[in-house]
């Protein structure tokens, strides 16, 4: 038996009972959903790729954890374009 106490598995799913179901619903837009936001940076100093950090709220509603793996896709809808990001399974 180890002396190292349990520590929580951070890419474990989180289920808060604060947090509803979103998968299969239109998300709600409330003020405190729309008002996140992040900034854009380098990732590094000499690559063209940016990085930004996905505010916690965001993170929370899409119960997505450190680790997870993104799929982006570009969408052109009349003279805008939207990003869609979904996490992999």
């Amino acid at each position: 038996m180890s002396d190292v106490p349990n520590r929580p598995n951070p890419h474990k799913r989180r289920n808060s009972p604060n947090i509803p179901n979103v998968s299969n619903r239109p998300i709600q837009h409330t003020n405190s959903n729309r008002n996140a936001k992040s900034t854009v940076t380098k990732a590094h100093p000499t690559s063209p790729s940016l990085r930004t950090t996905i505010p916690r709220r965001i993170t929370e509603i899409l119960d997505w954890n450190s680790g997870d793996v993104l799929s982006w896709e570009i969408e052109k809808r009349g003279e805008k374009y939207f990003v869609i990001v979904r996490r992999l399974e």
